[in-house]
């Protein structure tokens, strides 16, 4: 289910920041979870790879699940 505007706004009060549009706007279309693919091109080097960065999964926003946005092992970053 994806989040409401109330829980959006509770959330970020909590966190004490507006979340990106772009991010908002991913998790009422998909809320979260592994992507099957998991290397991301970038135009540079970067620490993790000189072709590359990893995502391995995307936090949804929420609290109920434990690694959503702001649930129990969830990241203010």
């Amino acid at each position: 289910m994806p989040p409401s505007p109330a829980l959006i706004d509770s959330v970020e009060a909590d966190l004490g920041y507006r979340l990106p549009a772009s991010y908002v706007a991913l998790m009422q279309s998909h809320s979260g979870g592994m992507p099957h693919h998991t290397c991301c091109p970038v135009p540079s080097r970067t620490t993790w790879a000189d072709t590359h960065v990893a995502v391995h999964g995307i936090m949804g926003i929420g609290r109920e699940k434990r690694y959503s946005l702001a649930g129990g092992a969830g990241s203010r970053f």
